[in-house]
């Protein structure tokens, strides 16, 4: 990012130590490329057998226990040696109750359990979990089976990490619930119960920054230490080793995290870089160069996470002289709305209001904090303690009914060029604030924020996806400059656990149509009563406006579906199929629904539509089977088709010889879940499609496929697989 400008400074000779740090920096990215893919390489290699026998350590503040159930990061001894892995197990009463009284202490597990891989990204800009974890360099997930016996280990490093717990504690004690909640989250990293109450709450009103233990969070505290030691009269040389010292343990206490040791490494900068009479002899920006520099090679992948690219970015531009505080926090929300873009997708007023409002109050609300803690500590369970919780739970209430206007904007990921030009231009205007071409980069800038905010409405291409949601369908046919948003389905599953579980569409379609920048659906169809094809319309209709739902008349017999139209807001119109019409997708295409016109909802019910977009035909069958097939032969014999969706995943219930015969696809589809256990696709089917010689894709093995096409024609097939 700064390095337009670090060239430039770099001739004086207060900044020539910043050439160098460029070309290290250069190397460090391309090492830290190198690194991450071996090191998912490596990790890969180093997971044994799924089931495993072995001893775990776990270390206090890096697991939790609720309702008996064991979660976090720990140890497990393999051939390599020890090795992080993910934790997770269900534990005996009795033993949940020994190990609590225990938490301040290191904890040692035989146990028996499976040991597996991390996923990875199910959908095109979906979460990776592979990815995720191979940066914190946990190799695995680890389920415990069974638990042969367990131990206790008293360690100083395991009381020095235990002590936020008993902070914790203390605070959950004597305080209040709302700022108990505040201290542990801003200060000890901890999020309890009502923190996640209000997780909602802070997100939509970029309040995250101050509920965050960030490295911005741990600098601060460090710069306090020093001021107060400076103040009480401690020489210069011995405030640097005694907030040194305080950093390391703090970094000991919370765990060594890539935040707080850029945190560590900048106060440290800072307090080194004087002179004997007090100048300093490097800029802000070398200083943040320095601490760029030394975590580029211990943590490689660090500017691939948003926490590290919004966190660099924040301390870029404080780092700028640009003279006026003002001006710094009026660019702020200019500065970082991409990277929301690029990993949220959409964006809100609130935020832009947060960030012009954070510094200024930022510090001094940390300041004021630690100040009254002791206070609220003793004065515990008196009237100045409660006045504080109600007017910091006024404030809750306030900034609630403010987000509960819902004033938020999709946007979807913008293409990488764009974010490279925007960010070009913004440093054009930067260094340039006092020359006469400000104007023209001003209007430059202004005019790619609105390009790249709006990207996903100017993008010219249109699509065919078949979404992976798992063991179900859902289909999204989206034209060029959305001038037609189409959900054939929205996958789903039925919920017979007596716990609220996450749905499927919250983890793959959803994601993936904000990546897409859809906020509208014009229309959804909906293929029959089964749950993994509607089960998540209620969900989706949450996040999106859906303005039609289309489904046969028969369907709403099945209570499923008729509950969840029931729950659909009441400016979505639900309409019926009753007879053969056709859809306009923009440029002369279309999608027709070709029938049947009445049914139960059944497999057999499964309404069956007709894409021809651009010359090419694709024919989405819904879970139809022989019998539906061989009627939908006799209404249309002579239908030919290019891509076919494979009926009912590939069960050999379906897809029968006639009818494969009969439409002679090209392509074909089988929407299924990894392993699943209905055996899907069957291996008949497969072979029948290899008869036919059918090119054949699958969600299971290829995840979401995607056909791409432009005004001018299709493109390539892509697979978020390969």
């Amino acid at each position: 990012m700064p390095i337009l400008y670090l060239f430039g400074q770099s001739w004086r000779k207060k900044h020539q130590l910043t050439k160098y740090l460029l070309v290290f920096f250069l190397l460090g990215a391309i090492q830290g490329s190198m690194t991450a893919q071996e090191t998912t390489a490596r990790t890969q290699a180093l997971i044994p057998e799924k089931s495993y026998s072995g001893t775990i350590y776990l270390w206090p503040g890096e697991y939790t226990i609720t309702e008996n159930y064991l979660s976090g990061m720990g140890r497990l001894t393999l051939a390599s040696g020890k090795q992080k892995v993910k934790v997770a197990g269900k534990l005996a009463s009795d033993t949940v109750e020994a190990i609590e009284k225990r938490q301040q202490q290191q904890l040692v597990l035989a146990v028996t359990g499976t040991i597996a891989a991390f996923k990875e990204a199910e959908n095109f800009a979906g979460f990776d979990e592979a990815q995720y974890y191979t940066r914190q360099k946990v190799i695995a997930s680890f389920t415990i089976q069974q638990l042969h016996h367990w131990e206790s280990r008293r360690k100083i490093i395991a009381s020095l990490k235990g002590l936020p717990l008993r902070l914790a504690q203390g605070l959950t004690t004597r305080l209040p619930a709302a700022i108990s909640s505040f201290y542990q989250s801003c200060f000890l990293g901890l999020k309890d119960d009502y923190f996640y109450q209000q997780q909602l709450l802070f997100s939509r009103s970029g309040l995250w920054q101050l509920f965050a233990f960030s490295g911005l969070q741990f600098l601060f505290l460090l710069l306090l230490f020093r001021q107060a030691c400076l103040r009480l009269g401690v020489t210069m040389e011995t405030t640097r080793i005694l907030q040194l010292f305080v950093g390391l343990l703090l970094l000991i206490m919370l765990g060594f995290k890539v935040n707080l040791l850029r945190g560590l490494l900048f106060s440290f900068f800072l307090g080194i870089n004087s002179q004997q009479r007090g100048s300093q002899y490097f800029s802000a920006l070398d200083l943040w160069s320095l601490t760029l520099l030394a975590l580029q090679f211990i943590f490689p992948w660090q500017l691939l996470s948003f926490a590290g690219q919004i966190s660099y970015l924040l301390t870029f531009l404080w780092c700028c002289p640009l003279g006026t505080v003002p001006r710094q926090n009026f660019l702020l929300p200019f500065l970082v709305a991409p990277l929301f873009w690029w990993h949220f997708f959409e964006w809100t007023p609130w935020l832009l209001l947060s960030f012009w409002f954070f510094r200024p109050f930022y510090q001094k609300v940390i300041q004021i904090s630690l100040v009254l803690l002791p206070f609220l500590w003793f004065l515990a369970d008196t009237a100045v303690v409660r006045g504080v919780n109600y007017f910091y739970e006024i404030l809750l209430g306030q900034l609630s009914w403010l987000t509960n206007w819902q004033l938020h904007w999709v946007v979807g990921r913008p293409p990488p060029a764009l974010i490279v030009g925007y960010y070009s231009l913004f440093l054009l205007l930067l260094f340039t604030y006092r020359r006469y071409r400000q104007k023209l980069y001003l209007v430059l800038f202004l005019l790619s924020f609105l390009v790249v905010s709006h990207w996903s409405r100017l993008n010219p291409s249109g699509s065919v996806t078949f979404v992976n949601v798992r063991q179900g369908d859902s289909i999204l046919l989206k034209s060029p400059w959305q001038q037609a948003v189409v959900l054939i389905d929205t996958g789903g599953r039925l919920n017979f656990s007596a716990t609220p579980q996450r749905s499927i569409a919250s983890q793959t379609l959803i994601p993936y149509l904000k990546a897409q920048g859809i906020k509208k659906i014009h229309h959804v169809f909906l293929s029959h009563a089964d749950a993994d094809h509607m089960g998540d319309l209620v969900e989706v209709s949450q996040h999106f406006i859906l303005q039609n739902v289309w489904l046969q008349p028969g369907a709403t017999q099945q209570l499923l579906l008729a509950t969840s139209l029931k729950a659909l807001p009441k400016t979505t119109a639900i309409k019926p199929l009753a007879t053969p019409q056709t859809f306009s997708l923009g440029h002369g295409n279309t999608l027709a629904f070709l029938g049947p016109t009445s049914g139960d909802g059944g497999n057999d019910s499964s309404i069956q539509l007709l894409g021809e977009i651009y010359g090419r035909r694709f024919l989405f069958t819904g879970d139809v089977e022989a019998k539906g097939e061989a009627s939908f032969l006799q209404h249309y014999p002579h239908l030919k088709v290019d891509v076919l969706k494979i009926p009912h995943h590939g069960s050999k219930t379906s897809t029968t010889a006639d009818f494969l015969t009969s439409l002679a696809p090209k392509l074909a589809v089988i929407s299924c879940g990894e392993d699943n256990q209905y055996g899907h696709p069957a291996p008949d089917v497969l072979e029948r499609l290899k008869t036919q010689q059918v090119k054949v894709y699958r969600t299971d093995e290829q995840g979401t496929i995607l056909f791409p096409y432009t005004p001018f024609g299709w493109q390539e097939i892509r697979t978020s697989s390969p």
